[in-house]
């Protein structure tokens, strides 16, 4: 099979030469940018060439349309659509029989189908291919499905899609491949859940505790590997530490019930980040409330996060051997949470009045997160228990206690203990 390149006035054409058979145009270049490719397949026994699929004749790429994936740009490979994307003419030879060409332009804001050629746009056409790359190979139902849902949504008015209907065996067919699980997300579980949730009456109901108990386990564990390997970071920089104390602010918002452990009544996050007042006429000085719970009764709780490397007492004795002051983080944090509660009272009429959702600020409990207890020794323990306990506005619990409440919560769901 031989390949010239054809020059024209305002394109350049290639064209193959088979051993038996008559030449063929599989590509053509114009001045403007744009492209046609004629997808072609080519016999090595027969020395014959003929077109890929059975209705598609030609794909367009206009002028100022760059498509990185889904399509073979190679000669060799016969051109039209890589073998993860071959679901695409499948499905368009299916729902639209007529069409014969395909036209993908970055200038398009609509996808469309128009006499015998369907137009993608660029976003809609990257959408379909990026569905299709992030299936597995072996996943052949859902492809079909996924392919279906992505075209519905680009040609609502051209033809109906009915939402798939589970096939028996399937979740277990799939099961089948792996042999590791460590990569489930978020949204695995919640997919899980969601199933737990809607299975028939058939299942017994000893299946569906059981597996509940798996999913809860699994997930508890990704908790404390989490929490874990935060706790392992050690920075000393100014800046680090910043960094630090936002990424325990994120896992504590993406797991707010963590810290809802931590109170004697149930709560659940009011808000994240929450502003409590106290900015001047300036619009400067304004004061966020790390976290705000509320309980049953909608009454606010106010919680500041520091991060575990946070020194709870100083490492000199302020009297003698044995008495110890608290550092001047922990000191600078109850003073910052307590004047957050000032603010909001002050100003919870205002704040109340123009907030979406109701809340109340019955005399507002005020935790602090801080430190680590183990790096205590048994002098500055007596002094750190001594005077947390005497503290009446705010409650003070380390890093390590939450962690040690999550390991026993683990240990009482498995009967074993996980972690340190």
């Amino acid at each position: 099979m031989e390949t010239k390149e054809i020059k024209f006035k305002n394109k350049k054409a290639i064209r193959v030469y088979p051993e038996n058979d008559d030449f063929m145009t599989v590509k053509e270049m114009f001045s403007d940018g744009s492209w046609i490719v004629y997808p072609f397949r080519y016999d090595d026994e027969k020395g014959t060439i003929s077109p890929r699929y059975e209705n598609i004749i030609s794909i367009k790429i206009d002028k100022k349309t760059k498509v990185e994936k889904g399509l073979y740009q190679n000669i060799n490979y016969g051109l039209g659509f890589t073998s993860k994307a071959r679901e695409i003419p499948t499905y368009i030879q299916k729902k639209f029989p007529k069409v014969k060409h395909i036209v993908i332009s970055n200038s398009l804001k609509e996808s469309d189908v128009k006499g015998e050629t369907i137009y993608f746009s660029l976003t809609a056409f990257n959408n379909i291919i990026g569905t299709l790359y992030g299936t597995k190979d072996f996943h052949k139902k859902e492809v079909e499905e996924n392919i279906g849902a992505e075209f519905f949504g680009y040609f609502t008015d051209l033809f109906d899609y009915k939402e798939p209907g589970y096939v028996g065996d399937d979740i277990f067919n799939r099961y089948l491949p792996y042999d590791s699980f460590e990569g489930l997300t978020e949204n695995d579980f919640k997919t899980i859940e969601k199933i737990i949730k809607h299975v028939p009456i058939k299942v017994s109901s000893k299946t569906i505790v059981t597996t509940r108990e798996t999913v809860d386990k699994i997930y508890l564990e990704n908790i404390i590997d989490k929490f874990s390997g935060l706790m392992e970071k050690s920075v000393t920089t100014k800046e680090a530490i910043e960094r630090l104390e936002k990424q325990w602010q994120k896992f504590f918002k993406q797991n707010s019930w963590l810290l809802a452990q931590l109170f004697y009544s149930p709560v659940t996050l009011f808000e994240d980040e929450a502003y409590v007042g106290g900015k001047e006429v300036t619009n400067k000085n304004g004061k966020l409330a790390d976290f705000l719970y509320k309980n049953e009764f909608d009454n606010v709780a106010l919680i500041e996060i520091k991060t575990h490397l946070t020194p709870l007492m100083e490492s000199s004795p302020y009297r003698g051997t044995d008495v110890f002051a608290t550092s001047k983080d922990v000191n600078g944090g109850l003073s910052q949470v307590l004047n957050q509660r000032d603010n909001l009272l002050k100003e919870f009429h205002g704040l109340r009045y123009k907030s979406k959702e109701d809340f109340e600020a019955f005399n507002p409990h005020c935790l602090l997160l801080v430190g680590k207890y183990e790096e205590l020794d048994k002098d500055q323990s007596k002094s750190f228990e001594l005077f947390r306990n005497s503290n009446k506005d705010v409650t003070i619990v380390t890093f390590d206690e939450l962690e040690k409440k999550i390991q026993s919560m683990y240990g009482i769901m498995t009967g074993e203990i996980k972690g340190n």
